[in-house]
């Protein structure tokens, strides 16, 4: 009987960080809160789109890999390949508090990013965020800034590499 409360007691929490959820201190369960502190666009506004779910966050020392759960980003006047979303990442400090920005352009299309903006210090994000963080959360946001996928969070890196990593460069971020 204990094996099974384990076992339920993980799947739990599997569903609830693939739900962009995570466990607080009292037990209760909360949507992560990320301070918008690097990228020059402010997200914290952005309203969650329940038609747009992403899920299966993999996080390596270059790289990040997603999956689409359900729908997609024609409703925000997107098809598959326009790269006109924002990649919006997070990284969890020693104080607990997540902090994040925007570090590349994304598609429905580009399930992968390479972490070549972030290490190169694009708009203000620190060159060892990957390297320093805690944990790591992920999100897609309308180019306005009004409308958000779920959050999805990896409590730590991968050591396996990512194939076929995209990246925008630096230049051509806007």
């Amino acid at each position: 009987m204990k094996i099974i409360k384990k076992i339920v007691k993980f799947i739990y929490k599997v569903l609830n960080l693939l739900r962009g959820k995570e466990k607080e201190d009292d037990g209760e369960e909360t949507a992560i809160s990320v301070e918008a502190a690097y990228g020059g666009v402010n997200f914290n506004k952005a309203k969650e789109d329940p038609n747009v779910v992403i899920g299966n966050l993999t996080v390596t020392n270059d790289a990040m890999r997603y999956s689409w759960v359900k729908g997609d980003l024609r409703g925000w006047g997107l098809d598959d390949g326009n790269a006109g979303a924002l990649a919006i990442f997070a990284v969890k400090g020693s104080d607990g508090k997540w902090r994040g920005g925007k570090f590349e352009w994304i598609s429905k299309s580009r399930t992968t990013r390479s972490f070549g903006n972030i290490k190169g210090g694009y708009g203000g994000w620190p060159k060892d965020a990957i390297e320093t963080a805690k944990g790591y959360a992920f999100c897609i946001c309308s180019k306005d800034a009004s409308k958000r996928t779920n959050w999805i969070v990896a409590s730590g890196r991968n050591a396996e590499a990512i194939e076929d990593v995209e990246q925008t460069p630096i230049e051509q971020m806007g």
